[in-house]
């Protein structure tokens, strides 16, 4: 046996099979590197010792055979085999046996050429979105939180003699060769961090570790898209900084003032035009959205769209900050004359914020939706006794005569068929290709139903009509399809129907409900089916189940209610979320250090002044919560209208959002910010008015 089917036997020398009909015995254990599986790999010549009661009662049991090698001449191996094959089989020659053995041969070659889709091409939130979007926020992080740094720098500069042109230039270039370097050492932590944790990663995975991906082209990603973003707001830089400033040419302030305005006019035109665009391209995404990762690209221009307007949505928050404490006033006052520090701060905390949050409603979304989909073989309360292929199918006669004596106190059982035969198939028009489910009598569809059904329905049946799941007209058209070529070779008359809200198990792969009377008259043909008991508690449920397996019979044709098995959401998504939480408290914590570095020299003043330390920190603590709560609300405007809209469009999708999660994720937000704010404050001292 497998090591998986030893951790569940434990370590035992024998074990039944077959509902006690066989007996094998275990001379040792293998480890499956390729699988976590229980099987039992059995010895030769175990399949001819079978008893002829397993061979009897479970007639699903066959025997198939695999056949594995190391290497070695493949035509060499498959002529061998051929001839093998070729001498047990006396109408197959070696040749049609070797040619249909070749065409099912695969090699690991074979499954190393194959084109896979990586997980970050099915999630471009966890990788692809990203590696776009941190750059420029690096990029912004840079030039806004030193922006008050920079003009200064240029007003120096240009005073001097030097051209506008020239001196951005200069603090443009310095700045880039700074992002960069910073940009390189991320991508050199990331590749080793990568490296570090591929052997953690082979360790935990089945199979063996995928061979190591390109690293060249993400790399120039981020490079490039590092670059693009400098360039960019080296020219913002340029075009807002005045041609000349008030200490150099007094008489001229006004103009300068002017021409200051007329750039922040600009600034608003353009960023209102490309805001613009983004909500045409919003709106025809919306209209073509038809799968998940379509939503996740849709979120990314919707927080495209918020970030444009963070400067007005900055503007108004600064504004509604109350000042009625001499605290709040000075905060509100020092980030009304910085106003691009707190709209860099506000732009880059929304983003990282706004992915994992968005995420994260996106993936329980996708939860809970596949989780309603998926639908119990059996209902609740019931027993199905059904053949080996389903409940399509009548049981054997032992099993019925098997579970009828352990189940002799239960109600008699309801006998379901189906207007199924080997060379038509009925299906009722407009509902799909599910077959239709056939019972004796209203009162059985009330007991396959576990619930009574209403009057109309009941009547609906009785009037030789039947029960339907979907919408649609007041009568409905059975159609008999021939199975060979699904033509439809016969119509019934128009039928009287009625929508019913059935149990789901008895809904699933059927199209509608009738009595036998109905299709009696209709001339059609049924074939019998599972026989159920309805109204049975866990404990009988199980007793007729064992009952199979006392009588040496397939228990798997005794089905009863088990729970759904809970959805598998695949590790990437979990990991995805979680790099992106990761990336969210690193950022927060950097993000307020640096505002904190900025404000260091306006703090020590404070101090300076007489202002106590704590005074002082209470003002940066208004300032980062102002930006943070801010950073909050359009974050979430980010992350849950996409997901709805996806709700709406995607069908079947059933919206959900996490609110727990959501919550702790942003506590950890308002934590990080509030002890990085606190650490980096805490030795504040009046020299600092002295700092640069």
């Amino acid at each position: 046996m497998t090591d998986a089917l030893r951790r569940v036997l434990g370590p035992i020398e024998s074990f039944t099979v077959f509902s006690g009909n066989d007996r094998l015995r275990v001379v040792g254990v293998a480890e499956d590197l390729f699988g976590d599986t229980p099987r039992i790999l059995a010895a030769q010549g175990t399949w001819a010792s079978l008893s002829e009661a397993t061979s009897r009662n479970f007639s699903t049991v066959l025997a198939t055979a695999t056949l594995l090698w190391n290497g070695g001449v493949q035509q060499h191996v498959l002529t061998a085999v051929a001839a093998v094959v070729a001498s047990n089989v006396p109408e197959a020659s070696p040749a049609t046996v070797e040619a249909q053995l070749a065409a099912e041969t695969r090699t690991r070659a074979d499954e190393l050429t194959k084109l896979r889709r990586p997980w970050t091409d099915r999630i471009p939130l966890a990788y692809d979105l990203p590696s776009l979007a941190l750059p420029l926020l690096a990029v912004l992080t840079v030039f806004g939180l030193n922006a008050r740094r920079f003009r200064k720098s240029l007003a120096i500069l240009t005073s001097v003699g030097m051209s506008r042109a020239t001196a951005t230039a200069g603090v443009a270039a310095a700045t880039t060769v700074w992002t960069l370097a910073a940009t390189l050492a991320g991508i050199l932590a990331g590749i080793g961090l990568g490296a570090a944790s591929r052997p953690v990663a082979d360790h935990f995975l089945a199979g063996p570790i995928s061979p190591w991906p390109g690293l060249v082209a993400p790399a120039a990603r981020l490079l490039g898209v590092t670059v693009a973003a400098c360039t960019a707001a080296a020219l913002l830089l340029h075009l807002a900084h005045p041609r000349s400033t008030g200490a150099a040419a007094p008489s001229r302030a006004p103009s300068a003032r002017a021409g200051k305005k007329r750039t922040r006019v600009t600034g608003a035109a353009v960023r209102r035009i490309a805001a613009t665009v983004l909500g045409v391209a919003i709106i025809v995404q919306i209209g073509v959205l038809d799968s998940v990762e379509e939503a996740m690209v849709l979120t990314a221009t919707v927080a495209a769209t918020v970030l444009l307007f963070t400067p007005e949505v900055v503007g108004i928050a600064i504004r509604l900050l109350p000042t009625t404490d001499p605290r709040s006033h000075l905060g509100r006052k020092q980030l009304h004359n910085d106003r691009a520090r707190a709209v860099a701060a506000v732009a880059v905390l929304t983003t990282t914020l706004g992915a994992p949050l968005g995420l994260t409603t996106l993936l329980a979304t996708l939860i809970t939706t596949a989780q309603e989909d998926v639908v119990a073989t059996v209902a609740p309360h019931q027993v199905v006794l059904s053949g080996p292929g389903g409940a399509m199918q009548p049981p054997s006669r032992d099993v019925v005569t098997a579970v009828s004596a352990r189940l002799a106190d239960a109600a008699p059982p309801v006998k379901t068929g189906y207007l199924t035969t080997e060379t038509v198939h009925v299906t009722v028009k407009d509902a799909g290709i599910g077959a239709v489910l056939v019972v004796e009598t209203p009162e059985q569809a009330s007991r396959l139903n576990n619930g009574p059904l209403s009057d109309a329905q009941l009547q609906t049946l009785q009037r030789g009509g039947l029960l339907v799941w979907n919408e649609g007209p007041d009568q409905r058209q059975l159609l008999s399809h021939d199975l060979t070529s699904d033509r439809v070779v016969a119509t019934s008359p128009p039928l009287p129907a009625a929508r019913a809200a059935f149990e789901p198990t008895w809904t699933s792969g059927v199209s509608g409900l009738l009595l036998a009377t109905t299709a009696q008259r209709l001339n059609l043909a049924i074939s019998p089916a599972a026989i159920v008991f309805t109204n049975v508690t866990d404990d009988q449920a199980t007793s007729a189940e064992q009952a199979a397996i006392d009588n040496g019979l397939d228990p798997l044709q005794v089905g009863i209610y088990q729970p759904p098995e809970p959805i598998t959401v695949p590790p990437a998504y979990y990991t995805a979320v979680l790099g992106l939480a990761a990336i969210v408290l690193a950022t927060t914590m950097a993000v307020a250090r640096s505002q904190v570095i900025t404000l260091r020299s306006y703090l020590g003043r404070l101090i300076a002044i007489g202002l106590s330390p704590r005074w002082a920190r209470h003002v940066l603590l208004i300032q980062n919560g102002l930006i943070i709560l801010t950073s909050t609300v359009l974050a979430a405007l980010i992350a849950v209208p996409p997901v709805i809209v996806a709700a709406i469009k995607l069908r079947g999708f059933t919206l959900s959002i996490p609110w727990t999660w959501l919550l702790v994720i942003t506590a950890a937000f308002y934590i990080a910010t509030l002890a990085a704010s606190v650490a980096s404050s805490r030795r504040l001292i009046s020299k600092d008015r002295l700092t640069a």
